[in-house]
């Protein structure tokens, strides 16, 4: 029968088991598309045919997963960045009022206060 014409050979596939994707080599499961395992078409529908609890599917099936945790990512390194730049603007004013608390300290010594 052959490959449908208009579906590449080479198309990268998933295996769920009970809605957890296989992890890379077959080994244990995950919930986040980003670490599932790619496997052929032809190993993944091999896998699938062992037990009505697995199934395969082209990766492309899950685009829109791929994009929405991409965004949560993205979201979420943002959020990290604000907080490391505040961080670091903190760090300076109180560097800048450390010194100037150095300096009044080191002229009420001079002056015996």
């Amino acid at each position: 029968m052959g490959e449908p014409k208009d579906e590449p050979k080479n198309e990268l596939w998933v295996i769920r088991k009970r809605g957890a994707f296989y992890r890379p080599e077959y080994i244990g499961y995950t919930s986040r598309i980003y670490e599932a395992g790619i496997y052929s078409r032809a190993d993944a529908e091999r896998e699938a045919s062992t037990d009505q609890s697995i199934t395969a599917h082209p990766l492309a099936e899950f685009r829109a997963l791929v994009e929405s945790e991409l965004a949560q990512a993205r979201s979420m390194l943002a959020i990290l960045d604000n907080a490391a730049a505040r961080s670091k603007g903190t760090l300076s004013t109180c560097r800048v009022q450390d010194a100037r608390a150095e300096d009044s300290c080191a002229k009420d010594a001079r002056a015996g206060v």
